[in-house]
């Protein structure tokens, strides 16, 4: 068993030669190219149907132009013919049981296996201590508890490094203020909207989210810490270290994606989920660093439900420019930016929900939720922000002073929101807590366009 020191949790591998990762990598790529199609009917097939075969894979340049990309529609098609787990199950050993967060539809569900689930272990306990976990800590998990597996997999990265684990999940938020108090947690790990709506409740209820002792966050779910903004509220809000993780829990061990806490950008441990950028309208071309385009993932360390090429809907960068941590992975210093499929094209002009989100939070007197209307009452779309203002902006004001501070709030919005995103949105300010909460995700996009899929994030 390797020795954990101070910085890192497996040194070796951490700050191992990219040359010699990338030995490693092609090794256990050709490994599970073999394996699922002797293995795994479901490969057997889009394989066969393609034209490929594990054996024209000789380098890492070539598994991305030659091999077929997997989607979350034949996943779910596989699960509808093959009840309960699909063909792409692999080894038949059964150990957890979770599933998608099915806020779309029928969750997808997850058979892992136990050599999977110990596998799993070690690498989100890895990834956490990346972030700054240490088995002094106590952690609280602020995430759902039930299928999804983003909240377990905290919970088990906290309980493999020893620390103290609080698992409260999600909801009961005024109770989650309240035993903070009394327990005293020093790490929280939760999404960047909840995070944000858990302090706003303690600072309604009289406590100050910056006396309750923590001193790092790792949020996942949504693309929130990886935009500065958003980064910067949650790290004024609870005077923390704000840790950007996560990938998508089909990719389990779903951490991945880990910021050190250096906080530049998420890490990638590409010899646990060999990860790639490539072109979003042709997934076999790949991108250089430092160009946008769609992420790619592959397990090299799964035998059940193994992705090879999981096409996961997200947009990202990365680079090699090296992080003063001393790993040497390569990073995404946006994070995760954008969904390709929640992507709103509005006049031509491609906008994602969390670009609106890093122009609506750089207004100082903008509230905790917001939301974005689309329609198109003719021929032109027309983009309305409700936004919620901050507690207490009118206190004292008359009527005339209150009207100026909300029209001054409307026109810098729309400034903002015309710089950063490169487009014109009417703007309507609402009264603090007036939009609807959500403890998991936040939806904020209501496109009511015809034949445009609506409640996005």
């Amino acid at each position: 068993m390797h020795k954990h020191d101070s910085q890192y949790w497996n040194k070796a591998q951490e700050t191992m030669k990219p040359e010699e990762r990338e030995k490693k990598i092609l090794k256990r790529i050709k490994y599970q190219l073999n394996y699922v199609y002797d293995s795994v009917p479901f490969y057997r097939k889009l394989y066969d149907s393609k034209g490929f075969k594990p054996e024209m894979v000789r380098t890492l340049e070539d598994f991305t132009r030659k091999v077929p990309i997997v989607k979350k529609s034949m996943l779910r098609e596989s699960q509808a013919q093959h009840p309960p787990f699909g063909d792409y199950q692999g080894s038949p050993d059964v150990f957890r049981i979770h599933g998608s967060s099915g806020t779309t539809g029928m969750p997808t569900l997850y058979s892992i296996s136990r050599h999977d689930w110990e596998h799993t272990a070690q690498v989100q306990a890895m990834c956490y201590w990346c972030g700054g976990v240490r088995p002094t800590d106590t952690v609280q998990v602020s995430m759902l508890l039930s299928l999804f597996m983003g909240g377990w997999g905290a919970v088990l990265a906290s309980e493999t490094i020893g620390a103290k684990t609080f698992p409260i999940g999600a909801g009961s938020t005024e109770q989650q203020a309240t035993l903070m108090t009394r327990l005293r947690p020093t790490v929280l790990t939760c999404t960047p909207t909840y995070a944000i709506h858990l302090a706003m409740v303690a600072q309604k209820m009289g406590i100050d989210p910056k006396s309750l002792g923590l001193r790092t966050g790792i949020f996942l779910g949504e693309p929130g810490a990886g935009i500065p903004s958003i980064k910067k509220k949650m790290e004024e809000l609870w005077d923390i270290k704000a840790i950007d993780s996560g990938s998508t829990s089909e990719m389990t061990p779903w951490a991945t994606n880990t910021e050190c806490e250096e906080r530049c950008g998420m890490h990638n441990f590409i010899d646990e989920v060999y990860t790639e950028i490539v072109d979003v309208d042709d997934p076999n071309v790949p991108m250089a660093y430092g160009e946008e385009g769609a992420v790619i993932y592959t397990h090299l360390g799964r035998d059940s439900q193994p992705m090879i090429r999981f096409w996961s809907g997200d947009k990202s960068v990365m680079t090699m420019e090296k992080c003063n941590c001393g790993r040497t992975y390569p990073r995404m210093p946006k994070g995760i930016f954008g969904r390709l499929d929640d992507m709103l094209i509005i006049r031509g002009v491609n906008t994602f929900p969390s670009t609106i989100e890093e122009a609506v939070r750089r207004c100082r007197d903008a509230g905790t939720e917001f939301r974005i209307v689309v329609t198109r009452p003719k021929d032109m779309d027309v983009v309305t922000l409700q936004v919620e203002h901050r507690d207490g902006l009118f206190d004292g004001l008359n009527t005339l002073e209150a009207e100026a501070i909300c029209l001054s709030l409307k026109g810098e919005i729309s400034r903002s929101v015309k710089a950063v995103c490169g487009i014109s949105a009417g703007v309507e300010i609402v009264g603090p807590h007036t939009l609807p909460r959500a403890e998991i995700k936040a939806r904020r996009v209501v496109d009511k366009r015809v034949g445009v899929w609506a409640d996005k994030k």
